[in-house]
């Protein structure tokens, strides 16, 4: 029987290891995935603090919640790793970053940068 190329598992997955360049892509990916199925939940959220004054009270009030307020950082750190990770898409699609090293070094770049504004934002949110 000839050697083909053979599927990933699911399962399988967690053993496989990806290069810096692919999580990059997939975080992007993923962070893209978390703004969309927040849409919903933002614009309710601004329509009904933009209604009237005693709501706009009651949204300030439900930030207050711990719950609230770490969906908020996941938001907010989704949209800061989706922008930082498009650009570097962005600037591959004009020809930067498109060698091996130099893809990696932006790839690591985004990584750190990711890290830092996600802690930050986490900080500024509990401040």
């Amino acid at each position: 029987m000839a050697k083909g190329p053979r599927n990933i598992g699911v399962l399988s997955l967690m053993k496989y290891r990806f290069p810096i360049n692919a999580l990059v892509s997939i975080l992007h990916r993923l962070s893209g995935v978390i703004l969309f199925l927040f849409i919903p939940f933002i614009l309710w959220t601004l329509h009904l603090s933009l209604s009237s004054q005693a709501n706009f009270l009651m949204v300030k009030d439900y930030f207050g919640s711990p719950i609230v307020m770490f969906f908020t950082w996941v938001v907010l750190s989704a949209l800061y790793y989706h922008v930082i990770a498009g650009v570097k898409h962005l600037l591959m699609d004009v020809g930067y970053f498109e060698e091996k090293v130099s893809g990696r070094i932006a790839s690591i770049v985004v990584i750190i940068l990711g890290m830092i504004g996600v802690v930050g934002i986490g900080a500024w949110i509990v401040c």
